[in-house]
């Protein structure tokens, strides 16, 4: 029990963490685009850092269906703006990769 404050706390974060930086991203010119992941936790935290983006920041948001590994390469090609969530073992080399050539930021 006496870590259940820390989770939550994190919980909320996060989503807020990922909208600053889906404000950041969209800039007006386009909508900000969301990895609609196929598994429901990251189903969640995409649709609340969404609604957060849309209402609270006024951007256009769209979701982008698809497996991780497909959307992953769609990060890097500047075709989606943020990823709520991922394994990095299965994806440990792209993330590399993302990370050196400055296409994924770590929140």
């Amino acid at each position: 029990m006496q870590h259940a404050p820390r989770r939550l706390l994190c919980a909320l974060l996060l989503p807020l963490a990922a909208a600053v930086m889906a404000a950041a991203c969209g800039g007006g010119e386009r909508p900000v685009v969301f990895s609609d992941l196929n598994w429901p936790s990251a189903q969640i935290q995409s649709r609340i850092a969404g609604f957060i983006v849309e209402h609270g920041y006024g951007y256009e948001v769209e979701y982008l269906p698809g497996e991780t590994v497909m959307l992953w390469q769609e990060m890097l090609d500047n075709r989606t703006d943020i990823t709520m969530e991922t394994w990095l073992p299965n994806l440990q080399e792209r993330y590399d990769q993302g990370i050196a050539e400055g296409t994924v930021v770590d929140v």
